[in-house]
């Protein structure tokens, strides 16, 4: 028995030793993480997967360059082949630690695996109950089948500060951070461009389930089949605050400024300045179609165009079609609505039974749209049609009285230091740089 106390303990002080060899420092505790400065010691990461390894820690201390690590006649190309990355983490060998980027970047993430069906394809595989944190992806060139993003393909842990950028494409389920999300989003981005041949895909996440994401943006271009949305593409049961949503989506239906698809879930204190292209049915500024919600103290700027010729169509400045129990109180919208002229209307195409719709505004003149809905079997209250020069500046505290501009709005006037002209009302709960941008100001600052 002492002699194999003895030879337990050799094992591990030589299995410890050379962990801490691969790295370059820390011993992989929380207090201690270990220290990635190259390539090679990213690529470590794929041997720490697993329950064995929940505990490990990990921190970025230099900036790194994959390019020519995974480029032919690189160590990473002799690992992986031309394919590329490999995801770290797979489905049933999770990853489940801790990896701490702090705030330096990782540039030059690049697989294509569109011939291999993976269930996770990101920087990150698959993820369960790890923290995901102050990581900064650039140049980043990702093609795989469904579940992609370009930092986790399916996250279930924490997300905290990730800014991503770069091109991911797919089927289903593909967004600009992450393809699938059961956990939880805080303070993260995605700029590029998001490709998904089928549906669920978002400029930020693709299937977000069971999750709360709060202070986070998408500036994308997107390309999908159905249920698109600038941040998300299909929300069910969570929760979406303080976000926003900038750029373009091309798809044919159930297309969204915020959420393609809401399901029983809420959207508060966000907008959207997406420009929508469609082929189809149900789109709209913030979201296209919803199955029971609330989308409260929102706005939306963005354009949506459809065929004028598909009856049943459904476009709204904030929803094309409602369905069971939605409350959307205390919004509005400015963009450009083309559409069937019988299922286009400022706010929502169609509000169905057990759907309200309360305290909220459109542009009539920038809309070209003068009902606030088309086909109304729920219950309405205070919508107004309102000219540019009644919802801008000093003016919006007089004519858009429902909303608050005491702790949730304010008012955008010349007179401010960082605008240049009277502008729409913006949300206090966001920057004001990014909301003056979408409008189309030059900001003095930032």
């Amino acid at each position: 028995m002492r002699h194999l106390s003895i030879l337990l303990f050799l094992f591990l002080g030589i299995f410890s030793y050379s962990s801490a060899q691969n790295f370059s420092g820390g011993d992989g505790t929380a207090s201690n993480p270990w220290q990635i400065a190259t390539p090679a010691q990213l690529d470590e990461l794929h041997n720490y997967t697993g329950d064995a390894h929940s505990d490990k820690n990990f921190i970025l201390v230099e900036n790194i360059d994959l390019a020519a690590y995974l480029a032919s006649g690189g160590a990473g190309y002799d690992q992986w082949g031309a394919q590329g990355w490999m995801p770290v983490g797979s489905w049933g060998d999770f990853f489940k630690g801790t990896f701490d980027g702090d705030g330096y970047t990782i540039k030059g993430v690049m697989f294509n695996r569109s011939n291999t069906s993976i269930n996770g394809a990101g920087f990150f595989g698959n993820t369960e109950d790890a923290t995901i944190k102050n990581v900064y992806l650039i140049d980043v060139d990702i093609t795989a089948v469904n579940k992609a993003g370009m930092l986790v393909g399916y996250n279930q842990g924490t997300i905290e500060n990730a800014h991503v950028n770069g091109i991911v494409s797919g089927g289903q389920e593909v967004g600009g951070l992450t393809g699938v999300n059961i956990g939880n989003i805080t303070n993260c981005s995605a700029e590029g461009t998001v490709i998904g041949t089928a549906q669920s895909v978002g400029g930020l996440i693709g299937n977000n389930v069971n999750s709360n994401l709060s202070g986070s943006y998408a500036n994308v271009d997107m390309t999908a089949d159905i249920n698109a949305g600038g941040l998300v593409g299909y929300n069910n049961n969570s929760d979406i605050t303080a976000c926003y949503a900038i750029g373009t989506i091309n798809a044919e239906e159930q297309l969204g400024g915020i959420v393609g698809v809401l399901n029983s879930s809420t959207i508060k204190k966000s907008f959207s300045s997406i420009d929508i292209t469609a082929t189809g049915f149900n789109c709209g500024g913030i979201a296209g179609v919803t199955y029971g919600g609330n989308i409260i103290n929102s706005y939306a700027l963005g354009s949506v165009t459809t065929a004028t010729n598909l009856d049943g169509q459904n476009v709204g400045g904030i929803v094309g079609s409602t369905n069971n129990t939605t409350n959307i109180q205390y919004c509005y919208a400015t963009g450009t609505l083309t559409g069937y002229s019988g299922r286009t209307a400022g706010l929502a195409g169609v509000l169905r039974t057990d759907g309200t719709l309360a305290d909220s505004y459109w542009d009539l003149l920038t809309s070209g749209q003068t009902d606030p809905v088309t086909w109304n079997d729920g219950t309405t209250s205070n919508l107004v049609g309102l000219t540019t020069a009644e919802m801008v500046g000093a003016s919006s505290t007089v004519n858009m009285t429902a909303l608050n501009f005491s702790t949730i709005w304010q008012t955008v006037e010349a007179a401010n230091p960082d605008a240049t002209a009277d502008g729409y009302p913006i949300l206090q709960s966001i920057d004001r740089v990014p909301q003056l941008r979408a409008q189309g100001f030059r900001t003095t600052y930032n």
